[in-house]
């Protein structure tokens, strides 16, 4: 084989690798858009599919199952923001309600800052069937993450004299935790509640504390 021949099988197998990324890609849109519109549960592969322009061959070729295509879509930002939270733990601010909230604001920026309710919502309605698959899952996993980030975080500021050593750090997790997630939930069931405003009122909730 000549060093053109190479080069050309070289391009020929770049080309192939990028129209594997790109529906990839076509088919997780397809999905998040099903999954916002009709619900995680009730999209199916064929629909996937069908919405991407591909066969339903394809689509399992590339992804194996349903909750592989879920895990694609939900895991990847998770790990995205959780990554940002690990980064505020390692460096948080010297105040304690300022390391709180910026802590707090890495999960505020899950999914564009909250944008798309609609995915938001179904995710969460999802999450919580234990029979849902990787939905319920990557729901119990990242919630239990996230409530140790919040345990991880106070612990550290505790052994740098900004939380008082008296202070039940469980307690204290688990209700920072519950403000968040309390106010992340009335958010996605209100289409009338801006995300700002929400953001503003977890800060005041968490000045409280």
């Amino acid at each position: 084989m000549t060093d053109e021949d190479e080069m050309g099988t070289r391009e020929r197998m770049g080309t192939r690798e990028q129209q594997k990324a790109r529906r990839r890609q076509d088919v997780l849109r397809a999905a998040e858009h099903l999954f916002a519109q009709d619900g995680i549960q009730k999209t199916t592969v064929d629909a996937i599919a069908a919405r991407a322009g591909l066969a339903w061959a394809t689509v399992y070729k590339y992804y194996g199952s349903k909750d592989a295509i879920v895990d694609a879509v939900v895991r990847p930002e998770l790990e995205r923001i959780f990554s940002l939270a690990d980064q505020i733990i390692a460096n948080p601010p010297h105040e304690a309600r300022d390391a709180v909230f910026a802590l707090v604001g890495c999960y505020t920026r899950w999914r564009d800052n909250w944008q798309d309710r609609r995915l938001l919502r179904a995710m969460s309605s999802a999450g919580a069937i234990k029979d849902a698959g990787a939905v319920h899952e990557l729901s119990v996993w990242a919630n239990t993450r996230l409530r140790a980030q919040i345990r991880d975080l106070l612990e550290l500021l505790q052994q740098r004299g900004c939380v008082a050593r008296s202070a039940n750090l469980d307690d204290m997790s688990q209700v920072i935790y519950a403000v968040f997630n309390q106010e992340y939930e009335d958010y996605i069931r209100s289409d009338a509640m801006p995300a700002g405003q929400v953001f503003a009122r977890i800060r005041r909730l968490i000045n409280t504390l």
